[in-house]
């Protein structure tokens, strides 16, 4: 039967590599517990100072000053404790059983070599040194062999670690090893841990760098997976191989979170040439989230190198968005940093009209008022658009924003302004916009006069067409 290792109290281990000698130095207690089936029940042991077992961990053979190893057993109901420490100089082995002492030669000596090797084995006991005496005596094989006979997660990564802290190991060492030990941890955290922090020798190849990127699929937790991608994009500069690898690691994660974390953090770590930050964006696609995907596309337009470069599939991506506030959002960002062109006006008007909020249409059309790259044609635009604000009150306002925030505007767009507010079904909204609209304009000139009467002509509200007139008469006319 398998054996089981609960490791019951935190601790930290140093250890020291001896030729044939192993050596431990720190307290811990651990706790094994072996099969029922078993004659042994389970086993516990604590060990303090430094500690020199022999090679077949059957012996302590060497201690330092106050370091003992206590071993404690209970089977079938008889409890028996083995204690060795330093006495004068000389190491000592008592062995107990219940609350008596009796000879350790031979039962202790019996009991604690049938132990102390399982014990070691499942546990971190002098790791450093049994890492490096089975690689170099069986080789690479041989540590596989290992490691795939230990319990504990935990001591499996611990093995991995020290072997790749210790050995330089060649290529095609390498590729066994990561073809091989991803498959036998099970534990997202402690694989992680490894990929995190070893990451750099397993991209020494186009061949490593496939069999690295392929062990992901055995972590489970996007978190996990998220850890180690950051780690690996931070340490090594990728070749395209290993981009498209990395890239394709990112579009496997499920969560969306995650996946829009890293591709921020993609495109705000380093600089990347164009390519990469079109496969980047295209990344955006597979997440479902308008939130994220929007996060992710402002991030991109404020990567100054490559917004002018993006502008169509930026856009393309905005106009994909379910949601009119994020979509306003990624538009009002164009605006900000000064991308969009006249060009851009087809592409931006079919975003727009897939807007059904009347508020967020108003609010990005109101941020182009004052953007001076779109040309002459701005305006025409604006004024057009006006026709797909389905809201009485959100058109007023939007007609009078138009009004105020024309520069230089002439008498000829005023009065398309005025000619655009007769669609304003509204009284009250009408009524509303006119006024202000007298308080911007030259209520001398004659045109404009009478286009303002002309629009107060569909107000039925008397109390409304009363506001206006009494506005209109309180300008004087121009005198002849």
């Amino acid at each position: 039967m398998r054996k089981f290792l609960i490791i019951l109290i935190g601790f930290l281990v140093c250890h020291t590599a001896i030729t044939s000698i192993a050596a431990y130095s720190a307290t811990q207690k651990l706790a094994y517990y072996i099969s029922p089936n078993s004659f042994k029940e389970n086993v516990n042991i604590i060990t303090h100072g430094k500690v020199k077992f022999n090679k077949q961990y059957t012996d302590v053979i060497g201690m330092s000053d106050n370091a003992f190893v206590k071993i404690y057993m209970v089977s079938f109901g008889i409890r028996r404790r083995i204690t060795i420490e330093k006495i004068d100089g000389k190491i000592s082995r008592r062995y107990f059983i219940g609350k008596k002492e009796a000879d350790f030669e031979p039962s202790g000596r019996e009991m604690l070599a049938n132990v102390l090797p399982d014990l070691i084995r499942d546990s971190n006991l002098d790791m450093n040194n049994r890492v490096n005496s089975t690689y170099e005596e069986r080789g690479l094989n041989g540590f596989i062999d290992k490691i795939s006979s230990v319990e504990s997660d935990y001591i499996k990564a611990l093995m991995v670690k020290n072997l790749l802290k210790d050995q330089q190991l060649s290529n095609d060492e390498l590729v066994l090893l990561i073809r091989d030990f991803p498959y036998r941890i099970k534990s997202d955290f402690e694989l992680s841990q490894i990929l995190k922090h070893h990451n750099s020798k397993f991209l020494r190849t186009d061949v490593l760098s496939k069999e690295f990127f392929r062990s992901f699929s055995e972590i489970s937790s996007d978190f996990e997976k998220s850890q180690v991608l950051k780690a690996v994009y931070k340490k090594n500069e990728l070749n395209d191989i290993q981009f498209d690898l990395y890239l394709q690691t990112i579009a496997s994660l499920r969560s969306d979170f995650e996946k829009s974390t890293l591709i921020k953090f993609t495109l705000k770590f380093k600089k990347i040439n164009k390519t990469r930050h079109d496969l980047l964006l295209k990344l955006v696609d597979n997440i479902s989230s308008d939130y994220e995907r929007s996060q992710i596309m402002e991030i991109a337009i404020k990567t100054e190198d490559f917004a002018n470069l993006n502008v169509e599939k930026l856009i393309s991506m905005a106009e994909s968005l379910n949601s009119d506030f994020e979509s306003g959002k990624i538009l009002g960002v164009l605006i900000e940093n000064n991308i969009l062109t006249s060009e851009h006006f087809d592409s931006f008007s079919n975003i727009l009209s897939e807007f059904s909020s009347s508020y967020e249409y108003k609010n990005t059309l109101v941020k182009l008022m004052e953007y001076d790259k779109l040309g002459p044609e701005k305006f025409d635009f604006l004024l057009g658009a006006a026709d797909d604000i389905n809201s009485d009150y959100e058109l007023a306002g939007y007609l009078a924003e138009l009004h105020s925030k024309t520069k230089n505007i002439s008498v000829d767009q005023e009065l398309k302004i005025l000619e655009k507010s007769k669609i304003i079904d509204s009284d009250y909204s009408l009524s509303k916009f006119l006024i202000k609209f007298m308080s911007k304009t030259d209520m001398t000139n004659t045109k404009i006069r009478k286009s303002i009467i002309a629009c107060c002509q569909k107000i039925d509200s008397e109390y409304e067409y009363g506001k206006v007139m009494k506005a209109i008469f309180s300008y004087p006319e121009k005198k002849n």
